[in-house]
């Protein structure tokens, strides 16, 4: 009788498993769905979609500055105005929170002060707050909430895409082909259609190289949810033309979902790394109209990833 109820037991294992994941899978497609939803009530309110983050103080020639990203724009839009009002937003680095950078914010989310589980798949492996760095000494984090989703910036074939290959740019790309950038883009931009264009994407799980060694790779770039563009020198006004571009919350497409990829010499590894997630044989998308899909990883990547990461290629192409 035990034998049997064993054999029941683990004939009955896997599909209860299976469920768990399906809800789960939900579970993250509905994280996308609110932040879509938020994309759009920002964009009612302020006629262009949430940005990557503006310069701090601009009349200060600083040497460099971190702003908030795009996910802390949407705070008041997903029921969390008072930890919105509460951030500092145009003092030193808002979206770098720690010791040694914007010392308001560091002190509101240190120690898992703030808690919200829309940024965090329920699938995924990843910390949902960012671990200490004592080797980092007065840039140390404080266990603040980080995120498992990243805007999207476009891909490696837009038209007007920079593929850098020399000096401290080695193997990295920027490009202005998405519709979440260090501008605000307008709907009117979007000339390819909202519900043809994607924003937000997993970023759930870790990286894997060809071997299968894993690394934890992400937009948030060890630090947390309100890293965004980082602005280097205080009267430039377009940080992609730095010399060390780092638009932290967001990545180009240039590789397959769930691919895996050896980053060994790319500079800023992190907005190179793919759509991402711990589901089973694909990751879930957000697009511009509010829409949700659950986009394979055998999807062909110049034909379709490329071109519903770019907003005006006019490329047009069916969900796959």
């Amino acid at each position: 009788m035990i034998a049997i109820i064993g054999i029941l037991i683990a004939l009955l294992l896997p599909a209860v498993q299976a469920a768990r994941e399906a809800a789960r899978r939900s579970q993250c497609s509905n994280n996308l769905k609110q932040m879509t939803l938020a994309c759009l009530n920002y964009e009612d309110a302020f006629k262009a979609l949430p940005h990557n983050g503006v310069k701090w103080n601009a009349a200060v020639n600083s040497n460099y500055t971190h702003a908030m990203s795009w996910r802390g724009w949407l705070l008041p839009y997903f029921e969390q105005t008072a930890l919105y009002e509460q951030l500092d937003k145009t003092g030193k680095s808002p979206g770098y929170p720690c010791a040694g950078g914007n010392n308001t914010n560091y002190n509101i989310l240190k120690d898992k002060k703030v808690s919200f589980s829309a940024y965090w798949c329920p699938s995924s492996p990843l910390d949902k707050f960012e671990t200490d760095h004592p080797s980092w000494g007065n840039w140390n984090l404080g266990s603040s909430l980080t995120s498992h989703y990243m805007g999207i910036g476009g891909s490696y074939i837009h038209r007007t895409k920079n593929e850098w290959t020399t000096g401290a740019k080695t193997k990295a790309i920027d490009s202005v082909g998405g519709s979440i950038l260090h501008e605000a883009i307008e709907l009117g931009k979007i000339t390819d259609g909202t519900s043809n264009t994607m924003i937000i994407a997993e970023e759930s799980n870790y990286h894997a190289k060809p071997d299968g060694t894993q690394e934890n790779i992400t937009t948030c770039a060890g630090s947390t949810f309100l890293m965004g563009q980082e602005w280097q020198g205080g009267n430039n006004s377009d940080p992609s033309q730095r010399d060390n571009c780092r638009p932290f919350g967001i990545s180009f497409v240039r590789f397959q979902i769930n691919q895996r990829v050896d980053f060994t010499g790319y500079n800023q590894s992190w907005m190179n790394a793919p759509i991402r997630s711990a589901h089973t044989n694909g990751a879930n998308v957000g697009f511009v109209d509010g829409s949700v899909h659950f986009i394979s990883s055998t999807a062909n990547l110049d034909e379709v990833l490329c071109r519903l990461a770019d907003k005006d290629d006019g490329k047009t192409v069916a969900l796959p």
